[in-house]
This record gives C-alpha cells, structure tokens and sequence, in this order.
C-alpha cells in the first residue's frame, strides 16, 4: 500500500462515524485509488501551477480529502443532481465529489485557464464521465442562460469573503437548490456580515455546521444556504460594482 493511500484510509477513517446512512459504501478501494491518482497528480504539477500551499501527504488527505467529505453530509439525497463547484482551482471539492458521487451531473468554473487544463487531463486520465471544465467569470457566467438557475448543488472553497461569494453563487442555483460554502476560522463573523446579502439575494440559512480538522487544529465551517425565492434578474451585479460595494 502506497504512503498516500495509507493516509486518505487514515482519514477516511476518521470521517466515517459521521458518514450518511445513504452514503455508506462508497467510500471502498476504487475511490480511495482514484482520489490518490487525482492528488498524485496534483503534487507533480503544484510548483508549476501553484494549486495548494499545503501539499504534504498528510496535509492532502486531511486539509483536502477529509475536509470535503463533511460536505456529504449536507448533501440532498439524491443519486443525480446537476452540480457546480464554483472557483474550483485545484479541483478541491469539485473532483474528489464526482469521484465519490459518479452520478453527479459536475461542472467545474475557474477564471484561470492554465488550472482547469489541468484539470482537464485528470478528468481523461481518471475516465471521469459527465463532468466539464468552464473558464470564466462567475458574475458573467451567472448570467448565461446554459448556467443561469441550473444547479441543484453549488459549492465553493476559499474563493471570496462571503457577502461577495453569496452573489456570486446565487445566480447558478435553481429554486431550491442548495449552496454550501466551506469556510476557515472566520466563518461566523463572515456570516453575520452576510445577512443584507442573504436578505437581497433571497438565501436561507439551513445549516451552520462548525468542526475541527486534526492538522494544527485547523478550524472549519460549511455553511449551508437554499435559494427560497426567485433571484432578481439583476444579480449577481457587473465586477464593478460588486468591487465597489458589497451587499449589505
């Protein structure tokens, strides 16, 4: 067993007392040598890329893997949804899901081209089926009608503080539909910030979900949100002026 495999076990391990009953199952050798593929990968082309500060085994299957397994657990139970992972960068969470959720319907966006070439040649070389890299700007993408209200599950990790992150994600999802923005320490003081952005942008809060992760004690939230009314047509607003003022 490869030092890197032994770690993602390690930390699936630590995840699964808290994995989903629906869930169960799938959490078994393939997908375990997938997501090591994936990461392999990942370290080879980090310095060129710049795709994660933290690239050590560990670091990679409890900063990365570990951290995105929590979100299964906010996931609607549904075997096939469309879903989009909203400034994927490395791929973190948008990959390691379509691996452990095959039926997902994944787009992954990013505004930089270089990132999702690479990402690109994982897809290939993992055979993964029904997923799609798309370079561009989130509040231009918000507004195309092929991605405009589309998305039963968005995601996003690390992209903007989250008034601004908000608009961004709330044209992608259909009514309903569910945003799960994971964030670090400074979750909580983001989230009372965000509440004239939730206001305007007609977002619910469902969940708060807080938890530690066992490298320095590393402080997590996923912050659960559901689309409960029609967006305005004028959301999310041009760069411009999201730069210049956030929602409040």
């Amino acid at each position: 067993m490869s030092q890197m495999l032994n770690e993602l076990k390690k930390a699936r391990d630590i995840y699964l007392p808290n994995c989903p009953e629906w869930f169960e199952g799938s959490l078994g050798k393939v997908q375990l040598e997938q997501i090591e593929c994936f990461f392999a990968r990942l370290r080879e082309r980090n310095k060129e890329l710049n795709l994660t500060a933290r690239d050590s085994l560990e670091e990679l299957a409890i900063l990365h893997f570990l951290d995105s397994l929590y979100i299964l657990n906010m996931l609607p139970k549904q075997h096939s949804l469309n879903y989009l992972d909203l400034g994927t960068g490395a791929g973190i969470p948008g990959v390691i899901l379509k691996i452990l959720l095959p039926n997902y319907k994944t787009v992954l966006i990013d505004a930089r081209q270089k990132r999702l070439k690479f990402l690109d040649e994982v897809i290939a070389e993992l055979a993964l089926q029904e997923i799609i890299t798309v370079h561009g700007r989130f509040e231009d993408l918000a507004h195309e009608a092929e991605f405009r209200g589309e998305f039963q599950v968005v995601t996003a990790r690390a992209v903007a503080e989250l008034p601004v992150l908000l608009e961004y994600a709330a044209g992608f999802l259909a009514r309903d539909g569910v945003f799960l923005g994971q964030k670090g320490s400074q979750a909580q003081a983001e989230l009372a910030e965000a509440q004239g952005a939730m206001r305007k942008l007609n977002l619910s809060l469902l969940e708060n979900f807080e938890f530690t992760l066992p490298v320095a004690e590393a402080k997590r939230a996923i912050l659960k949100f559901a689309l409960v009314a029609n967006l305005a047509k004028k959301y999310p607003r041009s760069a411009a002026q999201i730069q210049k003022a956030k929602l409040i």
